[in-house]
């Protein structure tokens, strides 16, 4: 999940590839004995995927912005914490050689540059979850420099890391197989009516990553498509569904429509990050409330258990817009009338 505008909905396409799923599928949704390049799950609202290219990509830029701030080379911001840096090395000197090689590539040119915003890593990341066969021809279009460094330490990451991270992300999707097909429909159809929006034509495309970026999870459009860390979240399954939710609400289907209905009620526009408090409430909300009537009372949405609404001006615009946002989920006010009274809030 990102703090972010809304021009973030529709930004550049991603794709993604992936590897072997283990045997026991869920649902005969998750496929087994696969190659890199084939999907690993699908429902009927989301297809999971595992490229190993693009785990690689996001492994080298978080191993190597650690590496950044611990050294204070690089400014202090939000990062993920990378476990394999600490753990005991089974490179040998070859292997370490291509290794160091990488990351400090990754460090002199990817780290100030944003996953999410950043156009050339955009760009990176569309064409590589591109590529369905890693040991194939690239498209001419990779950067020949990021090209040569992925090129060299895939051997490396398929023979010590890509194993476990891959048996994570296939796990990551098979349980969110098993809740998507009990509850996804209830979620998806609540969502999109709490949003007036419409799910989109296609299951949206999810790429599951051991590491993401700081937030866990981002969204980009055109067409939609949801990168996931499998490693970023570890209350359960409910948790899951709101963070897919969650991003699913960042597609202009489902949330595009409500961005003009929250500006409306403003002498301007709305305050600068509203629309992003009432998607975490209104996943938030929904995935709780789902929750709720499967017999779980105790799930606690991913704002408040991060403490997301007491922090700095987001503090200010959930204090403001909660009271009436929680009528109209709750069935109290309609989406229009929530809305005027916010707007009325900010005005007083």
């Amino acid at each position: 999940m990102r703090l972010s505008r809304w021009t973030a909905l529709i930004l550049l396409p991603i794709l993604g590839s992936g590897c072997e799923a283990p045997d026991d599928a869920a649902s005969g949704r998750v496929a087994t004995a696969l190659p890199e390049g084939v999907e690993v799950a699908r429902t009927e609202h989301f297809v999971f995927r595992d490229n190993v290219l693009l785990n690689l990509h996001h492994f080298l830029y978080q191993w190597a912005t650690i590496e950044a701030l611990r050294d204070g080379t690089a400014e202090r911001r939000r990062s993920v914490a990378v476990e394999e840096i600490d753990g005991p090395s089974e490179l040998d000197a070859t292997e370490l050689a291509a290794w160091r090689s990488a990351i400090d590539w990754y460090r002199r040119d990817a780290i100030e540059k944003d996953l999410l915003f950043n156009g050339d890593m955009y760009r990176l990341k569309g064409q590589l979850s591109d590529i369905e066969d890693a040991d194939g021809e690239w498209p001419g279009e990779v950067d020949g420099d990021y090209a040569r460094a992925l090129r060299a330490v895939l051997p490396v990451y398929r023979r010590h890391f890509w194993p476990q991270h891959h048996r994570v992300n296939v796990a990551w999707a098979k349980a969110a197989v098993v809740e998507l097909e009990r509850y996804g429909a209830t979620i998806a159809d609540r969502l999109t009516k709490a949003y007036g929006g419409t799910w989109p034509n296609e299951p949206i495309r999810v790429d599951l990553v051991y590491y993401a970026n700081w937030a866990g999870a981002y969204t980009t459009g055109d067409p939609d498509h949801i990168v996931q860390s499998t490693t970023s979240d570890d209350t359960g399954n409910w948790a899951k569904l709101e963070t897919l939710f969650h991003e699913a609400s960042h597609t202009r289907s489902v949330f595009g429509a409500m961005q003009s209905e929250i500006d409306a009620p403003f002498p301007e526009q709305a305050p600068r990050d509203l629309w992003h408090v009432l998607l975490f409430m209104t996943a938030g909300h929904t995935v709780k409330r789902t929750a709720a009537e499967a017999g779980d009372e105790d799930y606690v949405e991913y704002g408040e258990r991060n403490g997301l609404y007491g922090r700095g001006i987001w503090a200010e615009l959930y204090t403001k817009a909660s009271p009436h946002w929680a009528s109209y989920l709750q069935g109290d006010l309609t989406r229009t009338e929530a809305l005027s009274r916010i707007a009325a809030a900010f005005g007083e």
